[in-house]
């Protein structure tokens, strides 16, 4: 099993990517995930300033299958083929599914052969990668022109995909600087003439013009990826657990009211003010002996318990294909140091994050 972490911080925001490739096939595979956020003091956050509920409101989560790593060699193949397959006719969810899955590959496996590709790489190389984007474009071409009247996918499809072939060519082009092949740029330019006639809107120009494209790429690249989201369902974690501890709780506060009653009502007698007295004083302090003992055992269960269960979903939304469990709070710092075996400032506040995710295909 591998887990790639990308963390980027973008003006107020950090944004965390995890990837999940687990190796073989395994009938199950589980992943622990911790994140610890090392907080200043003097930034005044705290668990007393900042609960759990702010936390998860805070958090926001996309979670969604990898692309399809097509190998450049045999997606045109594949991608030939495509109509033959669908036999249902191309209004069927089933091949409108399959198609998104191809151009989301496609974007892949030209970013992953595109960046593989040097100033030390053999010109034959270049020339193999253009022919293969020619070759499928010409496919996506091809399928706008026959079913395009019959499914607005197929005229998208064409042109996110000529978008894409563009931005890795143009990448590619300043990449390799003064050595570029000019095939490069006859195929840049080859995709922008056909958009300026077939989608005037993708096309580069002034400062509104771009504005316009990228708005327009966003949107089509939301339209295709949408087939890879999965669908979370969340609820309250490990009902039960808390539920026995919360009655173990309200037991022991009722166990020490009656046991105040008792000792009243046996030096005192029934019906006189010190058994009166007493009664109302146990009954004040049972609720706080309750929130006293939840509070502590919550304290003392928490390596188990857990505050959420995600479960998770195809993007049909009927097949469950895995579920997380998440908890967060503070943890003192020297508790964190020695897990993590680092030095941590004893004034630092520790913020920890444990995900547990179990995928079952």
């Amino acid at each position: 099993m591998v887990i790639l972490t990308y963390v980027f911080i973008i003006k107020k925001t950090l944004e965390i990517k995890l990837e999940y490739s687990p190796v073989g096939n395994p009938v199950k595979s589980d992943y622990n995930i911790d994140l610890y956020l090392l907080i200043p003091e003097n930034m005044g956050i705290n668990e007393t300033t900042y609960e759990k509920r702010y936390f998860y409101h805070d958090v926001t989560r996309s979670i969604r299958l990898k692309s399809p790593d097509y190998v450049i060699y045999n997606y045109y193949n594949r991608l030939k083929d495509f109509d033959s397959h669908c036999t249902d006719g191309m209004q069927d969810r089933r091949c409108e599914y399959q198609f998104k899955k191809f151009i989301t590959g496609y974007r892949s496996m030209l970013r992953n052969t595109a960046n593989k590709i040097t100033l030390q790489s053999k010109p034959k190389d270049i020339e193999n990668l253009l022919k293969h984007v020619r070759r499928n474009r010409s496919i996506f071409r091809k399928l706008n022109k026959r079913y395009g009247d019959q499914h607005k996918i197929f005229a998208l499809g064409d042109e996110f995909t000529s978008i894409v072939s563009n931005v890795y060519l143009v990448r590619l082009y300043d990449r390799l600087g003064n050595y570029s092949y000019k095939e490069i740029l006859n195929t840049i330019k080859s995709e922008l003439k056909y958009r300026g006639k077939h989608f005037p809107e993708s096309v580069p120009g002034d400062a509104v013009q771009n504005g316009i494209l990228i708005n327009r790429y966003d949107y089509l690249k939301g339209y295709f990826y949408d087939v890879l989201s999965l669908k979370a369902k969340r609820k309250a974690g490990d009902k039960g657990i808390k539920n026995i501890l919360y009655a173990s709780a309200a037991g022991i506060s009722m166990f020490v009211a009656t046991l105040i009653a008792f000792w009243a009502q046996k030096r005192y007698g029934n019906l006189t003010l010190p058994f009166f007295v007493a009664l109302v004083v146990g009954y004040m302090f049972k609720d706080r002996i309750k929130d006293g003992f939840k509070s502590l055992l919550e304290k003392l269960a928490s390596p188990v318990i857990y505050d959420y269960i995600t479960l998770i979903y195809g993007s049909s939304g009927k097949y469950p294909m895995g579920k997380t469990r998440e908890k967060a709070g503070f943890e003192p710092p020297s508790i964190i140091a020695e897990q993590l075996n680092i030095e941590i400032n004893s004034r630092t506040q520790t913020l920890h994050f444990n995900k547990k995710s179990v995928y079952q295909p």
